[in-house]
Formats: structure tokens, C-alpha cells, sequence
């Protein structure tokens, strides 16, 4: 598939020598532009890397002198592409390079942010506690957002570098993809997903599922929150308090039926489900009231905008 706009692949790289190798001759068939930036890596990656560029014409190999993170090494391939649209890929052969075309065509077509959307090849090659996370954090960024997102935390995307700018992405860690996704949405740019095939790793996984986990759920309810207008905040913060006063009666009837064996507050579970529902359908619409609003903020700039040309 051909495309007619420019683009830059950048690939972050921290000990992946196993890989990489194999990775960037598969990527250089596909794009004329590649940023590989080894993150301090102990191994061999920068060695191999630097032998494949060499190879082909328009790649690139940034080092970082000591580890900084996988986000410190996106920034700083984003930074040297000369190119307004770019592609992030990992180095450990479990994306597709045959697809980065088809990710590129969405940006030609109008969408700001591509997605490649790894559920839709059956789960396959994603641990099993992985593919639990994954879909728990892609229902809570489509609740929080107002759109349908599958695979909201993949790492193979296309994105405009002007869009990215005006996300002010906080999160230095994996949930980096996350925060960028929600953002995204809650802004309204035009998030779209496309199918891909997922492969097996090459080489040892970084990922913490607990750890990186908490970090992905804390940038949804950060991005959300900090996303929403005044008037969606009063929705929402009452929302959540009546929320937690459910909970409350939900503890009190778990504490209750575990010392005396029954519960001393009948009363109490329907409570709970009365709040809770209660709390949700404000949030609820606080989120939708915010969606709405910004999409047609978005709208409204996207017509100054063409009336200034």
C-alpha cells in the first residue's frame, strides 16, 4: 500500500538485542524514515542497531548515554522526526511492519490518532492476566472518553506531532500510550483503530502487570478529571462521593454478615445499590456533558481555522 503524505517510524529500544536486528530490516520495507533510539541499553542493542542503519538510507540511531525510560526515548525520537506524522513501534518483533501503511492511510484520510488494535487477532500471543488488564483499561477509557476503544494501550500507533503537543502528556511510564489515547479522545481529535496481528515477544518482557497497571489506571482517572470542564467537575465530584457512601453501606453489610454470621442491617445492600447507581449516573453524565463540549470545541477550531485559510 502506498502513501502519499511523509512519515517517521520511531523505535524506542532498551536490551532488545535479541530482536532488533530482525525488527528494522522488517520495518525499513516499509518506511523511508526510522528513528531508532537505544535507552542506555547494557546489551548489545545499540551495537546491532547502528550496523542495520547503516544499511539503509533515512535510518537513524539515537542513544540516550544512560537508561531514562521508555516515554524519555519516544520524546526524543518524536523530537528529531522531520516529518509531521509519525509511527511508534516496538523493537520486540511483536507488531507488524506490513501494517504501518495501513496506519498511515488513516492519518491521510482525517483521523488523528491511529490505533493498532491487537485484540481483533483473537488474543492470541497476549498472557492471559495481560489480555484481563488490557480490556478492563480499554472499557475505562471508552466510559471516560465517550468512545469506543478496544485496544487503547497498544504501543503501534500513528498520530500527528501537532496533536500531540496540545495532549501535555504528563505520564513517564508505559502508561504514557494510555494517557495519550484518553486525551486524545476527551479533546475531541478523531481516534480510530485498525486491525493488526500480534506476534510472540522476542526477548524478556519489561512489563510490570501491578505496578504498571496502577500507574495506567491512575493517568485514566487523572486524564478524565483534570480533561473536564467546571460544570462536568460538579456532576462529577458529587457522583463519586455518592458513589463511596455506597460503598460504605456495601462494607458495613460484608462486616456485619462476617461477625454475626447475618446481616444486622437488611436495609443496608439495597442502600449500596441505590448509591451506587445514584453516583454512576452522575458521573455518567458528567463525562458525556464534557465529551460533547469538547467535541464541539474542536469543531469550532476546526472551522476558524479553515476560515483564516
Amino acid at each position: 500500500m502506498k502513501t502519499k503524505i511523509p512519515f517517521t517510524v520511531v523505535m524506542p529500544a532498551y536490551n532488545e538485542e535479541e530482536g532488533i536486528a530482525r525488527v528494522i530490516d522488517e520495518v525499513k520495507g516499509y518506511a523511508d524514515n526510522l528513528i531508532i533510539v537505544d535507552d542506555g541499553s547494557s546489551d548489545r542493542t545499540r551495537e546491532l542497531a547502528e550496523g542495520c542503519a547503516k544499511k539503509y538510507p533515512g535510518a537513524t540511531v539515537i542513544s540516550h548515554q544512560k537508561n531514562r525510560g521508555k516515554v524519555a526515548a519516544i520524546l526524543t525520537g518524536i523530537k528529531h522526526a522531520k516529518t509531521e506524522v509519525v509511527v511508534l513501534i516496538d523493537a520486540d518483533h511483536t507488531y507488524p511492519a506490513k501494517d504501518i501503511p495501513v496506519l498511515v492511510k488513516k492519518i491521510e484520510d482525517g483521523s488523528d490518532l491511529v490505533l493498532g488494535n491487537r485484540f481483533s487477532d483473537g488474543l492470541k500471543n497476549i498472557p492471559a492476566f495481560n489480555r484481563i488488564g488490557n480490556g478492563v483499561f480499554s472499557f475505562l477509557i471508552s466510559f471516560a472518553s465517550g468512545e469506543e476503544i478496544a485496544d487503547g494501550q497498544t504501543g503501534f500507533r500513528a498520530f500527528k506531532k501537532g496533536m500531540l503537543s496540545d495532549l501535555h502528556i504528563r505520564s513517564n511510564g508505559l502508561e504514557f500510550e494510555t494517557e495519550m489515547t484518553i486525551k486524545a479522545a476527551i479533546n475531541g481529535y478523531k481516534v480510530t483503530e485498525v486491525p493488526i496481528e500480534y506476534r510472540k515477544r522476542i526477548g524478556k518482557s519489561k512489563l510490570n502487570p501491578f505496578s504498571d497497571g496502577y500507574r495506567m489506571f491512575a493517568a485514566i482517572l487523572r486524564s478524565g478529571y483534570s480533561q473536564m470542564s467546571i460544570i462536568s467537575k460538579g456532576f462529577a465530584l458529587p457522583g463519586l462521593f455518592i458513589v463511596l457512601v455506597g460503598i460504605l453501606f456495601m462494607l458495613a453489610s460484608v462486616s456485619d454478615y462476617l461477625t454475626f454470621g447475618k446481616l444486622s442491617h437488611e436495609y443496608y445492600p439495597l442502600l449500596f445499590v441505590f448509591f451506587a447507581l445514584a453516583g454512576t449516573q452522575l458521573i455518567t453524565l458528567a463525562v458525556f456533558s464534557d465529551v460533547q463540549q469538547k467535541k464541539l470545541s474542536r469543531i469550532e477550531r476546526d472551522i476558524a481555522s479553515l476560515k483564516k485559510k
